[in-house]
């Protein structure tokens, strides 16, 4: 932002991500999201198991909105419900069974159903809908569209959202189809949320981000 504005850019500090994930000691430590206090009418679930060494807790609003999480030990679906804190998205499943390990009984958390507006890497504030419309230009592994969007080039934390994004856009084996499931390649270069008309004739590893 400092760049930008002694560039003679508008651009303005709207606030910043604190979630991080990262290990201490070799214990997996991950959190995610505000204060229990700081939101009337919310509540916490917790998951603790003292022979693993996991504790895990989540907390949510009074509708049932994701507002942050604390994860030692195990931080499995770190990586799908970190977009939701903010993004005004119910949970995909009850939050009792969220805050267990590993994936809630026949469901799987996945990142899909999230709108394009959500910000998947807080890094380069690039929204979901960035990566689907990369994917769509003919991205098709996460070398190629982190070089195009830079999402996952900053703390990784992101990096298992923008896979399993990447995973949803391209077509299945044998289908014949292209990635995104219609739009084919040269339909536009997405960076930064913005798409630039004709650019997407370019191959994808061969864009570079500015």
């Amino acid at each position: 932002m400092v760049a930008d504005r002694l560039t003679g850019g508008t651009r303005t500090f709207t606030g910043w991500d604190t979630a991080t994930r990262l290990k201490l000691l070799g214990v997996v430590v991950a959190s995610l999201g505000d204060r229990l206090e700081e939101t009337t009418g919310a509540f916490e679930a917790t998951h603790l198991d003292t022979r693993a060494g996991i504790h895990r807790s989540l907390r949510v609003s009074g509708d049932g909105r994701l507002l942050g999480g604390t994860f030692v030990g195990d931080s499995s679906g770190y990586a799908a419900l970190r977009p939701l804190v903010g993004s005004g998205r119910p949970l995909p499943a009850p939050v009792e069974e969220l805050v267990v390990p590993g994936p809630p009984p026949g469901r799987q958390v996945a990142v899909g159903p999230l709108p394009d507006e959500t910000v998947i890497c807080h890094c380069h504030n690039v929204p979901a809908g960035t990566l689907r419309s990369a994917v769509r230009s003919g991205c098709t592994d996460p070398t190629a569209l982190r070089h195009r969007t830079r999402a996952g080039s900053g703390c990784g934390s992101c990096a298992e959202t923008v896979a399993t994004l990447l995973d949803e856009g391209l077509p299945t084996p044998g289908s014949g189809g292209v990635p995104g499931g219609g739009e084919s390649p040269g339909s536009g270069e997405v960076l930064d949320g913005r798409e630039s008309p004709g650019s997407g004739n370019r191959p994808c590893a061969n864009t570079v981000h500015r």
